[in-house]
């Protein structure tokens, strides 16, 4: 298998965060000067998190906090995932999300009905769960 050949054809970096990119907020690494290389190759590059409890614009500022992240650069969190899942296969239903406030703000500007009389429960990653939530949600 040759390794470099297989680099060269690809056009997309897709780069999980926590773990990989960086640690606690501490580049892994050369990672900067990884991602300069990549991008001046003409390729893009999307940061991938499952990590829903905090907002797009949150990870760009983060990520320019910590000198990584360009305007050609993308953000795609669980919380997206889920959202274009819902709108591709149940648009229209009602959902109760288990999720934090910024996360229900992400699912309502994304044209998502939020209600506690739902069709479809949605648990994300909650750093404010209680068990109200968790009540409503099983019911």
């Amino acid at each position: 298998m040759d390794v470099k050949k297989i680099i060269d054809e690809v056009k997309c970096f897709l780069l999980d965060l926590d773990g990989t990119v960086y640690i606690e907020g501490d580049l892994i690494g050369d990672m900067k000067n990884t991602l300069d290389k990549i991008r001046k190759s003409g390729r893009k590059i999307v940061y991938l998190t499952n990590n829903s409890s905090k907002t797009d614009e949150e990870y760009v500022k983060r990520l320019t906090n910590v000198g990584i992240y360009t305007d050609n650069d993308m953000i795609y969190t669980s919380g997206d995932a889920c959202i274009s899942f819902l709108n591709e296969h149940y648009k229209g239903k009602k959902v109760y999300l288990i999720g934090t406030e910024r996360l229900r703000k992400t699912f309502i500007d994304a044209g998502i009905t939020l209600t506690e009389d739902a069709d479809i429960v949605v648990l994300a990653y909650d750093t404010e769960i209680n068990y109200e939530k968790l009540h409503i949600g099983a019911r």
